[in-house]
This record gives structure tokens, sequence and C-alpha cells, in this order.
């Protein structure tokens, strides 16, 4: 019993152990085996269909994932794991039209088919409504016979009504009046206080700008955080120099129609350009207007110098 106690003991072990060292060369693998890609692409101007494709790989390919964007074709993106395609998305601009093909209509049919729909339903309602028909139109009258009709005791009531009214208006325009005055008033006087409220608002949002840019400037002036800044500096310079490609060059030719922006441009690229000579060559042409690159670039990047340049 005890001989088969230490062998179960034993078998545990053994497993124990296969998973430790199952797990430590997954975390050795991903610290020490680096991500690769690659980049290719071109930019033939007008003359073709520009395409550009990448790839991101680990592992000698066990984890890779695939991208291409076609002009004509749209864009592809692939997965796969151990060679088995985990994921996969094709988008083409002319899907719906190829749809349309194959039920064997064209959008030009539905249309149609719409256009004549509505048509039909418009003579539907013209025709109802002409069986209805329409109530006959009285013949409008002049005022003379208008004032003709009216009998003459009407008329001379009439205007002394109005003229009774007319008296009776006169206090009620001049309350309207006061009122149209007090109400401006009282406009211009809100407008004023809005605009002092304002006033006040922004001298206090000065203030307080002036405020936080004299702590971001005693921040600045700080010898342990003009270090640290340093340190951030020279790290990420490490970390582009790691990151950028190793292999592969690149070329873009471009130009525009008046010299100035083309050296407007290159004078821009010129910061940078400093860093990427040695796989990138930029040709200006200040002749013509132009546009056209080729690129395919290599390069990995290792997670354990990431942590290290992060510690």
């Amino acid at each position: 019993m005890i001989h088969g106690l230490f062998f179960a003991l034993k078998i545990l072990g053994i497993l124990f152990l296969a998973v430790l060292l199952l797990l430590l060369t997954i975390l050795l693998c991903a610290l020490f085996v680096p991500v690769r890609y690659r980049i290719r692409g071109e930019f033939p101007g007008n003359e073709g269909a520009a395409f550009g494709e990448g790839k991101i790989s680990w592992l000698f390919g066990a984890l890779a994932l695939k991208g291409r964007f076609d002009k004509g074709q749209g864009l592809a993106l692939k997965m796969k794991i151990l060679g088995f395609t985990l994921w996969k998305r094709d988008d083409k601009s002319n899907s719906d039209a190829e749809k349309k093909e194959e039920d064997g209509r064209s959008p030009a049919d539905d249309m149609a088919e719409e256009a004549g729909g509505f048509l039909k339903a418009s003579l539907d309602g013209v025709k109802s409504a002409g069986k209805k028909g329409f109530p006959e139109e009285r013949p409008r009258q002049t005022p003379e016979e208008e004032t003709a009709r009216i009998p003459e005791g009407k008329s001379a009531k009439k205007e002394a009504d109005s003229s009774d009214g007319r008296e009776a208006a006169r206090p009620k325009a001049a309350e309207r009046i006061r009122q149209r005055i007090r109400a401006l008033f009282q406009k211009i006087v809100g407008c004023l206080r809005k605009l002092a409220f304002s006033i006040r608002s922004f001298c206090g949002k000065l203030k307080e700008t002036a405020e936080k840019g004299e702590r971001i400037k005693k921040w600045f002036m700080d010898e342990r955080n003009q270090e640290s800044i340093r340190l951030l500096i020279r790290q990420g310079k490490r970390l582009a120099a790691h990151g950028l490609p190793k292999k592969g060059r690149g070329e873009i030719t471009f130009g525009f129609e008046d010299p100035a922006v083309t050296g407007q441009v290159l004078a821009a690229a010129s910061l940078v350009y400093p860093f990427c000579h040695e796989r990138l060559a930029l040709v200006p042409v200040f002749d013509r207007k132009i546009l056209e690159g080729r690129m395919d670039f290599r390069g990995r990047i290792r997670s354990a110098y990431v942590l290290w340049l992060a510690w």
C-alpha cells in the first residue's frame, strides 16, 4: 500500500513538473521570441491601382495575422493558429452588385419598378378626385355691390360703433406701447447682467489658467522632474530604434504644382529623415504634380527588451 502511495505521488510530481516546465517555456517564448512584422505596398499614382499588405507573426508562424488592401477588392484579414484559419474577413466593394447579378436584377430595374408604382398611385388619386367632384365656386362680388346690399340704418350704426371702438382702443394702444417699452428695458438690463457675468467668468478663467501655468512651470523647473523627462526621452529613442525595420527599403516620389509647397514638405520631412535615411528614399519633383511610392520593410519587436526599458 505504501509503495502504491509513493508511486501515485511520483506520478503527480511528474505531472506537476511537466505543467510547470510547459508554463515556463511559454513564458520564455513570450519574452524572448520576437514578434516579426512585414509591411509591403505600392502606390503607382495614376498608372495603376494601389495595394498594400502586412503580416504579423510569432513563434515561427504559429500565430499569424495577415492583412491585404486592394483598391478593387477592398480589405481582407485572416488570422491563423498552427496553420488553421481561426478568423477571416473579406470586404469587397462590388459585393452588392454581385448579389444583384446573382438574383438576375440590377439597380436600374429596382428604380424603374419604384417609379412605375409611384406613377400608378398618382393616377389612381387623380381618378378618385374626378369621380367625387368639386364644389361649385360662387361668383365674387365687388365692394360696391356688397355696400349696396347693406341698409342705410345699419351702415350708420356700424360707423358709430367703429368710432366708439377707435376711442376705446386709444388707451389700450398706449398701454401696449408702455408694456413694450418696459419689456425692452428689461431685456437690455438682462443683457447687461449677462455681459457682466461673462466678463467676471472670463477673468476667473484667465486667473485659473495663469495659476495652472505657474504650477506647470514650477513642475518643469524641478530638477527631479527634468531628470525623469530626460530618462523618458532616452528610453523612447531606444524603443523606437528597437522597433524600426531592420530590413527592406522604400521610396517615395512626390511633387506639387507649386514648387514652394514641395520645398515646404521636404523641409518638414527633413526633421525625421535622418532617422530613416538608410531605409527610405525621398525623391522630390519640382516641375509637376506626382505622388508615387513603394516599400517593403521587415522588423521585429522583443517583449523582454520592451519590459526592460519600462522597468
